[in-house]
């Protein structure tokens, strides 16, 4: 792990994208990647599993909404209300502009919220911004 660089968790269910993700992620001098999960229940156990060991805690989570077993709503309602992961920070990354989705995904605890198609350096900007 990097000193001081901001560690972040990939939470979606399309392999590419968290290929793609962690990829933009890893490039920068001030970010890595130290998790990935295919979908909300195994980002919930291994972000709460992580969380136990603060040399390995995590700053701030990339959460896809709409995923199989357990979707990202509901895997941030399930953050919050566990001590050891309340204080997580949450990106919201979804493909639907859905303005109830939007609001159910703040009114869970989502820090802020960004649509798939955004630019990269948007999405790292966002990162950095979220993290603070």
């Amino acid at each position: 792990m990097t000193p001081g660089a901001i560690r972040v968790a990939v939470v979606d269910d399309q392999p590419l994208l968290v290929s793609a993700f962690s990829a933009l992620v890893d490039a920068q001098p001030d970010m890595e990647v130290v998790l990935e999960a295919v979908n909300g229940r195994q980002g919930v156990d291994s972000l709460t599993a992580r969380a136990r060991d603060p040399q390995s805690g995590i700053d701030l989570v990339l959460m896809d909404l709409r995923m199989p077993v357990l979707d990202g709503v509901s895997a941030i309602r399930e953050l919050r209300a566990a001590p050891a992961t309340a204080s997580l920070r949450v990106l919201v990354l979804t493909t639907f502009d859905d303005e109830d989705l939007v609001l159910a995904a703040l009114g869970a605890g989502a820090h802020g919220f960004l649509l798939k198609d955004a630019e990269p350096m948007t999405l790292l900007e966002a990162i950095r911004v979220v993290a603070r």
